[in-house]
């Protein structure tokens, strides 16, 4: 009996035992669920948060967008230069009305002509920019509570170039000065002649002789040399439409500055002026300093009355020629000077004199390549041609009339040559030949034309004779012409050119194209 109660205890203590054993395992059970729920609850938790903040930054770069999204309205009416009128670039906030407040920041990537300038709210269209397809591309980062969202979007615009003021400069026998816009210069060839006739151009105060210009983009001004007694030997025309005189110190010996060009030097662009002794000036673009006498660059210029020039890159020629004399034929002389950028100094590399055939008349440059014209003994017409710092060749050599005047033509680019008894030519660059463009038996009147100005397919010439002058146009690239002279069409003495004066004077026209889709990052 007591074996058996001894039995029984012993069991029942290991039961005990063993239900102790299973109520601690259930505790730990029990303690890891409830640990594991508690972390998970808390997890998801986090991730709730995490998530609305990370929809904050969404919508704080949404925010952005919309400011973005503004400019579509704004576009279309904006002027070159003027403000967008968008307030809040390039950074704002945005209350939740949370404890924290959402930010964002808007980033672009413009093109390298075209810029947008989002602290000043500015669209900046580069000079000479002659218009095209312009792409934004804009990032839009928001932030809230340590969350990053960035939306990307491009918007595709369209960029017609300014007309500005003038895409031609004439000069007459009185100084009257008259500029011309691309448009005046194309459509029915009697509308051109009567724009051409209309010498009612701003009025300046220049009391003396005008004999070259040229065009300042950095400043904006068209620069035009002469002389007057007592005065100013330069004036220019800025782009607010005002006179301004201008001065190269006559200790220098600038007197009569008869051509003016922009040379780029080495990387470094300058104004050069000539005076009728062959000193040569020069002065910085864009920056208010003097105009200063390249001290070893003096050519020995004969002083005669009829001089034209050419710029290339790094070097200048120069034609100085006089009247007929006695024995019925000119002199002429062709002076050539490289330049070198020797820190920061522009000094003559070299100078020489070039003796190419009797009687150089005019140099054009374009391209790389100089080209001279003139004549020579027995009316032999002469073109001849070199790429700068090459050698000169003949282009042709015929039977014919002297060649008074050569330009480049920046629209077709190649050059236009002009001379007596109504003589014109244009050179094929593809077949490397010179076309005539025989103007009709209509037009034809034995003039001399004296100056030529080439753009796409008009094409201007202009005669002095005795009783009168001539102006002869083409707006067809010289398929047909037409000719208005007598005594009372104006005497023009120069045709010159300038065409990043229209391209960078002007308003530009905006047209938007639109926005692409929005992309997240």
């Amino acid at each position: 009996m007591l074996d058996f109660m001894r039995n029984i205890r012993a069991k029942m203590r290991e039961e005990n035992g063993v239900a102790l054993i299973m109520t601690m395992i259930l505790l730990v059970v029990v303690g890891v669920l409830a640990a594991a729920f508690l972390t998970t609850s808390q997890g998801t938790t986090s991730v709730a948060f995490r998530q609305l903040d990370q929809k904050r930054a969404f919508w704080a770069a949404e925010a952005g967008v919309e400011h973005i999204s503004s400019l579509v309205g704004v576009l279309e009416e904006v002027e070159e230069g003027s403000n967008f009128d968008v307030v809040g670039w390039p950074e704002g906030k945005v209350d939740f009305g949370e404890d924290y407040d959402g930010s964002y920041d808007i980033d672009i990537d413009s093109p390298s002509n075209v810029g947008l300038d989002l602290d000043d709210g500015k669209i900046i269209v580069e000079e000479g920019f002659e218009g095209g397809a312009a792409t934004f591309e804009f990032e839009s980062r928001g932030d809230y509570n340590g969350a990053s969202q960035i939306i990307t979007r491009k918007l595709n615009i369209d960029i017609v170039g300014g007309e500005g003021d003038g895409e031609l400069v004439m000069v007459n026998d009185d100084n009257d000065v008259k500029f011309l816009t691309e448009d005046d210069l194309q459509g029915d060839p009697g509308d051109v002649i009567d724009n051409l006739m209309d010498f009612d151009g701003p009025d300046h105060d220049f009391n003396g002789d005008l004999f070259g210009v040229t065009w300042d983009p950095e400043e904006g001004i068209v620069v035009l040399g002469g002389d007057q007694s007592g005065g100013s030997n330069l004036i220019n025309f800025d782009s607010e439409g005002i006179w301004n005189d201008d001065y190269v110190d006559p200790g220098q010996g600038s007197n009569h500055l008869r051509e003016m060009h922009k040379m780029n030097i080495d990387g470094e662009e300058r104004l050069i002026g000539i005076n009728h002794n062959g000193r040569i000036f020069k002065k910085k673009l864009g920056e208010n300093e003097e105009w200063v006498k390249i001290e070893n660059a003096n050519l020995d210029a004969s002083n005669w009355d009829n001089m034209r020039a050419g710029a290339g890159e790094e070097t200048l020629k120069l034609v100085e020629y006089e009247d007929f004399d006695p024995d019925g034929f000119h002199n002429s002389v062709l002076h050539s000077v490289k330049f070198e950028n020797d820190n920061g100094e522009i000094k003559a590399k070299e100078k020489e004199e070039e003796n190419l055939f009797h009687q150089v008349t005019d140099v054009a440059y374009g391209n790389g390549e100089f080209v001279v014209v003139g004549g020579d003994w027995n009316d032999e017409t002469k073109i001849y041609r070199k790429e700068e710092g090459g050698s000169w060749s003949s282009d042709f050599n015929g039977i014919g009339e002297d060649l008074h005047a050569v330009t480049w033509d920046p629209v077709d680019e190649t050059f236009v040559a002009t001379g007596a008894y109504d003589k014109i030519y244009k050179f094929d660059p593809e077949n490397e030949e010179w076309n005539d463009l025989e103007m009709d038996s209509d037009t034809v009147t034995n003039r001399h034309q004296r100056d030529v100005f080439a753009f796409g397919d008009t094409i201007i010439t202009v005669a002095g004779y005795h009783g009168g002058s001539a102006i002869t146009v083409s707006t067809d690239g010289g398929d047909s012409w037409l000719r208005e002279e007598g005594e009372d069409v104006p005497n023009i003495n120069m045709l010159e050119g300038i065409k990043g004066f229209a391209d960078g004077g002007g308003e530009s026209e905006i047209d938007v194209v639109g926005f692409s889709d929005w992309s997240v990052k």
